[in-house]
């Protein structure tokens, strides 16, 4: 199918006097009469500088094929602009400029404006109704690094890429460029995502750039033209949000908080994950075994729950969104059960509706139509025809919500929403344009669970995304990678797709350990299982979601060895509760991510994908590598370090880590708390036969690592410390509030309910 995607370009030589130069608070704009460029100030500070504007029109071939899309025979027609004319009012705070032509007629108008959060807006539109195409260019500086634009699998920084924003299937086994393959509908390129984002920071202003759009971007970073990096976005009028620092952390802050504060997902979902499908069963013998390695997991993940087609996996594919009886025999009755024996029990929706089922007349009213009115029919990733529901149209909502509801009813906690990528271009919707909102339509279907669920105990994951997903959807998953060492679509691409979508506004994150073998993929041998088990400990979400493709795989009850080792990577996870806890207010009161770059806290190169930040003091450099028995680790400069298993202060360099192993540091100024005793589950309403958060809670230990450094949980409990430890100590303390020399160094606690305290210092 053809349709209209905007295209266009003009170049606008900016003149004018000084007396149109315009203030908005801390901003300020200007003309370079020299060079011709728009400059943006704040705060004194040069930010950008805008060189070029372009209006026009074009046309462009959409090939979709099971979420996966293919652009080809762009052409377009441009209009070249000439300068500008201010029209700014004295009266008003508003900046306003016709743009013009050649001839000096006007094709657009740019109007500026100070925005929410400290923020500059700018406005782009063109004055011709046929205008579906807007282009807007930048300096470059030459080093230029760019994060954000979503959840990428190879890359941290996007400079000198030149790639679309445009959700959709990631792809399996993935190609290292972003030309299209071959297999386009089943291999996707470097930037292909689920999670996309219209947001770049440039962290050396440091400055963030929001596309207000749900329409394609395409964004040139500096790649076609060193001197020049573009936005092009498929309408004929589009905002512009310019964030400001003081530091690059600052900008990501105030994006995510104007996009929506992100939803905290309930204390539970701290804990373990562990999948569990394949009928009554083989849930129940999942929870016993796991009980009985001293796996500490507190939630259950099925995918299989529901009636209707199933894809060859055997994980849902298209159903009826009612649970699958022939499975699943009560299943009321087990969530009970699971409750009692400490388990939320999560399932899975996709918006891929089977009508080949009893309820197949009721499903055709909410789905998707084409252009006659009829279902429209699509193929699933096993080549089945599915229909499509629509979650624009107002009756497909309210029915949908019902069986969403009766879900919860049901005993479930909540749901994994996946599949939100698939917006046939030629569909008609009740309410979506389906090439110019493609990528709202993630929200719209998120939003039809987040309703649902409102403030309930419950929980909803999502896997596809655009702007202000977070404030919907608790928790990012980075969907399906390969059971391998793959550093393009295996477990080394976790590092960069979770930094991505925390840049993107998702604090919360996500990733199956062990991965999923698609494709004809081999499964996780036991190397990688270790190795991804371990990460997933420090990552802000344990999960494991093999499923049942995965049974010939590595699993955690493989061997008693991968027994203990997960049960005590699982130990390790929940025992930093009352710091993720901790972290996930600031999340969302300030929109500070868990997952950082580690130079955006401490320095150094921005292009890293093979190390995380979990908050400010956890630095996690797994190893990549398959067959390695360590890893070289460059550790940000200008801070100390230690290792966080012993304590001690290390420094750059090499790190032995077999299998069983990671390395992890913790920068000095750092106060962690930690459970000292783990509980066997952290839901609260578990049987008295199991040892709860509840039952723990009052003990505590406190881990220093050298001098200063501050915390506060998400009770309220603060921590500071005050002057440098001498030496290594450790003392137990029963106290609400007060101050205690260890080590030389003065801890204080100011609390609400007494506890007991480990007081560990490193100097």
């Amino acid at each position: 199918m053809t349709a209209f995607i905007r295209l266009g370009f003009a170049v606008l030589l900016l003149g004018g006097c000084k007396a149109s130069d315009q203030a908005f608070g801390d901003w300020w704009l200007s003309w370079d009469e020299a060079t011709g460029a728009l400059s943006v100030d704040h705060r004194g500070q040069r930010l950008l500088d805008l060189h070029d504007i372009g209006i026009g029109t074009g046309t462009v071939d959409i090939e979709h094929r099971s979420g996966a899309y293919r652009f080809s025979n762009a052409s377009e027609s441009m209009v070249r602009a000439g300068g500008f004319d201010v029209r700014s009012r004295s009266d008003s705070p508003l900046w306003l400029a016709e743009v013009l032509d050649r001839d000096g007629d006007a094709v657009a108008t740019l109007s500026a404006a100070e925005g929410a959060g400290g923020s500059l807006r700018l406005d782009l539109a063109g004055t011709d109704d046929r205008d579906d195409r807007v282009r807007v260019g930048f300096g470059c500086r030459g080093d230029d690094t760019f994060l954000g634009g979503g959840a990428y699998a190879m890359d941290v920084d996007h400079g000198g890429q030149a790639f679309d924003l445009w959700v959709s299937e990631p792809g399996t086994g993935r190609v290292d460029s972003d030309q299209e393959p071959d297999a386009w509908s089943v291999t996707g390129t470097r930037h292909s995502t689920s999670r996309a984002s219209p947001f770049l920071v440039r962290p050396h202003e440091p400055v963030g750039l929001g596309v207000d759009t749900s329409a394609r971007v395409e964004v040139d970073l500096c790649a076609s033209d060193p001197d020049r990096w573009t936005i092009a976005v498929a309408t004929g009028q589009v905002g512009l949000v310019v964030l400001p620092g003081p530091t690059p952390l600052d900008v990501v802050e105030r994006h995510m908080m104007l996009t929506g504060p992100p939803r905290i997902p309930p204390d539970w979902a701290f804990a373990p994950w562990h999948d569990a499908s394949g009928g009554d069963d083989a849930v129940e013998e999942t929870a016993f075994a796991l009980r009985q390695a001293g796996v500490p997991a507190s939630v259950l993940r099925t995918s299989d729950w529901s009636s209707g087609a199933r894809d060859a996996t055997g994980d849902a594919g298209a159903g009826e969104w009612s649970v699958d009886s022939g499975r699943y025999a009560d299943a009321a009755s087990m969530a009970r059960q699971l409750e009692e024996d400490g388990f939320k029990w999560l399932v899975e929706f996709t918006p891929l509706l089977s009508v080949q089922t009893a309820n197949g007349e009721d499903v055709k009213g909410h789905t998707v139509k084409t252009q006659d009115g009829d279902v429209y029919w699509t193929a699933d990733a096993e080549g089945e025809n599915v229909a499509l529901f629509d979650p624009t149209a107002p009756d497909a909502i309210g029915w949908a919500r019902d069986r969403m509801t009766d879900v919860l009813s049901l005993g479930f906690d909540g749901w994994l929403q996946d599949r939100g990528e698939w917006v046939p271009p030629d569909a008609v919707y009740a309410g979506l344009d389906p090439v110019e909102e493609h990528n709202s339509h993630p929200a719209a279907w998120h939003r039809v669970a987040s309703d649902v669920i409102g403030n309930q105990d419950a929980l909803l994951v999502t896997r596809s995304g655009w702007s202000g997903n977070g404030a919907d959807a608790s928790i990012a998953w980075a969907g399906h990678q390969q059971s391998s060492f793959d550093a393009r679509d295996g477990y080394p691409t976790v590092v960069a797709l979770g930094i991505g979508a925390s840049i993107a506004g998702s604090p919360f994150f996500a990733h199956d350990i062990g991965g999923r073998p698609t494709g004809g993929h081999a499964s996780a041998t036991r190397e990688l299982w270790f190795r991804w088990c371990s990460l997933g400990a420090f990552s802000p979400i344990m999960a494991t979601h093999q499923g049942p493709a995965a049974a010939g795989g590595w699993r955690f009850d493989h061997t008693d060895e991968t027994r203990q080792h997960y049960a005590r990577y699982a130990k390790e996870h929940l025992a930093l509760f009352p710091y993720l806890r901790g972290l996930a207010d600031v999340a969302a009161a300030e929109g500070t991510p868990l997952l950082l770059p580690p130079a955006m806290q401490y320095g150094g190169p921005w292009d890293r994908t093979d190390a995380w930040l979990l908050g400010d003091a956890l630095l996690v450099a797994p190893v990549q590598q398959e067959g390695a028995v360590g890893r070289d680790v460059d550790l940000p400069p200008d801070v100390d370090w230690y290792d966080y298993w012993t304590g001690t202060p290390v420094q750059s360099g090499w790190f032995e880590a077999d299998e069983t192993a990671i390395p992890v540091f913790v920068a000095a100024g750092t106060v962690l708390p930690v459970l000292t005793e783990v509980p066997q589950t952290i839901v609260s309403d578990a049987g008295s036969h199991l040892t709860t958060l509840q039952d723990v809670d009052r003990l505590r230990t406190i881990r220093v690592f050298g001098s200063g450094g501050r915390f506060e949980e998400a009770d309220g409990t603060r921590y500071v410390v005050r002057g440098t430890p001498v030496r290594q100590d450790e003392v137990t303390i029963t106290m609400t509030s007060g101050s205690v020399d260890v080590g030389g160094a003065a801890v204080s606690i100011r609390g609400f309910r007494e506890r007991t305290y480990v007081l560990e210092v490193n100097p």
